[in-house]
């Protein structure tokens, strides 16, 4: 996968890059000029734009579904609370699309403006000064991780956390077990497959801190479940969860 992400860095100087989705060529500095912005994206897209993320067309951006308001997760402590679930995105194909990239096929360009709609996301939850908050990516299982060359829900958490200034920490979950693929699996076998996967590495780094949770996206919340399974015991001031997409029908 590192190999297949430096020949793709290496293409991408010598010839046009192609949108991820459609294959089609990207133009330069795409001008939204009369171009129709679906509702509820931020004003500050034009800026996103000038900033030259090559990885989907014009056409294909347009086409991500935003995701306007945050859902509830239920995690079976409602003494608690339901953490909040943020994502700038419902899941479609087109995201699928970039994930899949990120993921798989080295695309580390793909967690730059990933990342800049997930920051966004988290800043306008108004959650951010409610306690100190520290970000956590859901953890890759060491063997995965050498496989692939990299944790992309990593990526995008320290991404996230340097646009908004806050501390990342790679080291506050462990995953212990390694898993199979989520991806072909239904949603109870989802459950059970993550189910005491993950566990804490040091309490003290989640006591009375606000927890931001990052995944690339969240399908069943089997996974997300898991790992605050594992925070809520080190007494966190709260948590919340942040993917760059979610299920529309997610909703607890």
């Amino acid at each position: 996968m590192v190999v297949r992400g430096f020949l793709s860095f290496l293409l991408d100087m010598l010839a046009p890059p192609f949108c991820v989705h459609c294959g089609s060529e990207i133009l330069e500095g795409p001008s939204l000029e009369g171009v129709s912005v679906p509702a509820g994206w931020p004003s500050a897209i034009v800026s996103f734009f000038d900033q030259g993320h090559r990885v989907l067309c014009l056409d294909c951006w347009l086409k991500l579904e935003p995701a306007r308001n945050p859902s509830l997760l239920a995690v079976g402590a409602p003494e608690r609370g339901a953490p909040g679930l943020i994502t700038p995105f419902f899941t479609n194909e087109v995201l699928l699309s970039l994930v899949r990239f990120l993921k798989f096929e080295g695309g580390v360009p793909a967690a730059d403006p990933l990342s800049w709609w997930m920051a966004g996301a988290l800043r306008r939850c108004g959650k951010l000064s409610v306690a100190p908050t520290l970000i956590v990516p859901v953890p890759l299982h060491g063997r995965r991780r050498r496989r692939r060359g990299y944790n992309q829900a990593a990526l995008l958490a320290g991404r996230v956390a340097e646009r908004l200034g806050l501390p990342c920490d790679d080291r506050t979950l462990i995953r212990c077990r390694h898993t199979r693929s989520q991806a072909r699996l239904g949603e109870a076998a989802r459950e059970r497959n993550v189910r005491d996967a993950f566990r804490l590495g040091e309490k003290s780094r989640v006591r009375g801190r606000h927890i931001v949770l990052v995944d690339d996206l969240v399908t069943s919340g089997g996974t997300v479940r898991s790992c605050i399974g594992s925070l809520l015991p080190a007494d966190p001031a709260g948590v919340t969860v942040l993917a760059a997409g979610r299920r529309k029908m997610l909703s607890y």
